[in-house]
């Protein structure tokens, strides 16, 4: 859902469900019954929420403050029983904060990427010899750069 709160205030939110389970009687890697629980990699409920505000700063230059938000629910990486194979509800923000033209043809900004540092695995695995393993992607780190955009 889009909203034009003000001339200077857009608000964007969305709210997906997904109920997708592992059908009844499914045995795990662990030889549990996880039939019936969410299936892996799938959050069952995941929430975004963004912003952008923009404020005239010159006759031809536009400021802007922008968030953005994303909430998951608990999230098993596995077909186990196993809750150290799950990780936890979270909210991973970012933003970015710049200049714009006008005709909006040119832009420069910072930005930053999960800006709370929230350590989301791309993979968690509990059988890894000595106990818990995991692999960590350029999601599962705080991220900040410089912006430039133009279009011709």
């Amino acid at each position: 859902m889009f909203g034009q709160i003000s001339d200077r205030l857009s608000m964007n939110t969305g709210f997906i469900y997904i109920k997708a389970t592992y059908p009844g009687g499914f045995i795990g890697n662990d030889g549990a019954d996880i039939g019936g629980m969410q299936l892996a990699y799938s959050p069952r409920y995941k929430f975004t929420l963004s912003g952008e505000y923009e404020q005239p700063l010159t006759s031809g230059f536009n400021g802007f403050l922008a968030v953005d938000s994303i909430w998951k629910s608990r999230i098993r990486y596995q077909n186990t029983a196993r809750t150290e194979e799950t990780f936890r509800p979270h909210w991973t923000v970012g933003g970015r904060l710049g200049v714009r033209s006008d005709d909006e043809r040119y832009s420069a900004g910072i930005f930053v990427r999960n800006l709370f540092n929230v350590s989301e695995p791309s993979l968690l695995q509990s059988n890894f010899g000595s106990g818990l393993g995991a692999i960590y992607g350029p999601q599962s780190f705080r991220q900040v750069g410089l912006q430039l955009d133009a279009k011709f």
